[in-house]
Order: C-alpha cells, then structure tokens, then sequence
C-alpha cells in the first residue's frame, strides 16, 4: 500500500500527535509532581529499515515501555528512557533506590507507560474521531536496536513503510529525560490519514 503525507495532512496530524503529548506530560506531572517539558512533535513517513535510525544509536542501552495501541488503528507506542533516567523517575516513584531496575521499578515504569499511553491516546482519539485501546504495557531494558525491531514485529514487517511519531520529554527538576514514539504501519497511517483530511478546512 502506499501512501503519502501531503504537507496540509502532516501539519493536522501534528497538531493532534501534539495535542496528545501536552496530555501525556501533563499525566507525567502529576505523577512525579515536577514539571515536564516536551519537544514540539517530529513526525516522519519512512522506510522501516530507517526507524532505528530515527530512534537514536542502536548500542545505546534503553528501557523501553512497549504499548499496542489497538482499535481503529492498530499501531504501537514506546515509551524510551536512557538507563539513569529510568532508574530516576523508578526512585521518585518507588522511593527505593538501586543500580539497576527491579521487577517493582519495571512494574512502575509500566504504570507510567499506562497512564501516558492512556492521556495521548484518548486524546488523539478525540481529536480524530478514533477508537484507540491499548494493551498491557511491557517493559524491557536492552539495546535501543533490538526494542526497535522488536517493536517493528508487533506492526508487521512487512511493511514497507510506517508513519512515526516521535515527542521527548524533559523533567529537569530530576535530570531525567525520555522519548514517546508512535509506530503506526501502512494501512493504520491510511486510516489517520483519512481522519485528519476531515479537519482540514
């Protein structure tokens, strides 16, 4: 299937992946009671042998929280953070310190994944008219490369493109950063498409 991302329906489509983010860091807010600031969102339509690319050096060690995003337009959201953030925001959260994350900091960044992929998504649902349902979030901590291809099996790889959307985020009250990232494959990126064609005037 191909499809394109004309400049007016790229433009839509951020302002609601955008729309969808300013909820998330919201929700991540008030969960660590600190204030989040977020980039304005990067949106690609790009070949899948090129996302790892986009997300960052594949030897980085990352932990990542994976989310299928179901619905209308199944697709899949990670929730990325450098191994000290993960460790930090696991702190704020669990009050226990440690050099490396336990099944109860994995438990906890989970949560964090669910309650971020659950401000985005009804937002952006919102916003499209869309039905999104998410699944049960997975944590893992690896090799950015090997979450990412892991990531690109749950949306089929067989595609040969997918629409990516990417969101950092900042908490410099802790020094703790990370990254959202939307995965969506062709015919999901049709159907937003489509949806964000009838916002456009």
């Amino acid at each position: 299937m191909e499809v394109t991302l004309s400049p007016l329906g790229k433009d839509a489509l951020m302002e609601a992946m955008n729309i969808g983010a300013g909820h998330a860091a919201n929700a991540l807010s008030q969960m660590t009671d600190m204030k989040v600031d977020i980039s304005t969102p990067r949106l690609e339509l790009i070949r899948v042998e090129a996302v790892s690319v986009f997300t960052g050096k594949p030897d980085d060690i990352m932990s990542v929280v994976l989310v299928q995003v179901l619905g209308d337009a199944p697709g899949v959201m990670l929730l990325m953070f450098p191994r000290e953030s993960a460790l930090k925001i696991a702190y704020l959260l669990m009050r226990k310190e440690h050099a490396l994350l336990t099944e109860i900091d994995r438990a906890a960044l989970r949560e964090v994944g669910n309650v971020l992929a659950g401000s985005c998504l009804t937002s952006l649902g919102n916003f499209l008219k869309m039905s999104f349902i998410q699944s049960v979030p997975n944590a893992a901590t690896d090799m950015a490369g090997a979450l990412i291809t892991s990531a690109l099996a749950e949306i089929g790889k067989s595609s040969e493109k997918v629409l990516i959307s990417e969101v950092n985020f900042m908490i410099k009250e802790l020094d703790a950063d990370g990254k959202i990232f939307f995965l969506f494959d062709p015919s999901s990126t049709q159907k937003i498409l489509d949806a964000t064609t009838k916002l456009i005037p």
